[in-house]
């Protein structure tokens, strides 16, 4: 296997294989062993992050108390 250049994430893993152990899996087996195909998965860029949209802001104008104009 070959690690990417962060040394975090793996790059390619070649000659894939199962081992025998003796842990039995609760999950049935899918296909036979001999029935399947290995595919290289190659990492794409990371999806691009989406923007958040501006918050709104509400701005409300009580009226002013009104001052008593007597004489």
């Amino acid at each position: 296997m070959t690690w990417q250049a962060d040394d975090r994430h793996l790059q390619r893993v070649g000659h894939p294989r199962l081992y025998e152990h003796p842990y039995r899996s609760p999950q049935l087996e899918l296909w036979s062993p001999g029935d399947i195909e290995w595919f290289v998965i190659i990492r794409a860029d990371p999806p691009a992050r989406r923007r958040r949209p501006p918050r709104r802001v509400w701005v409300v104008h009580l009226p002013l108390p009104m001052e008593p104009t007597g004489t």
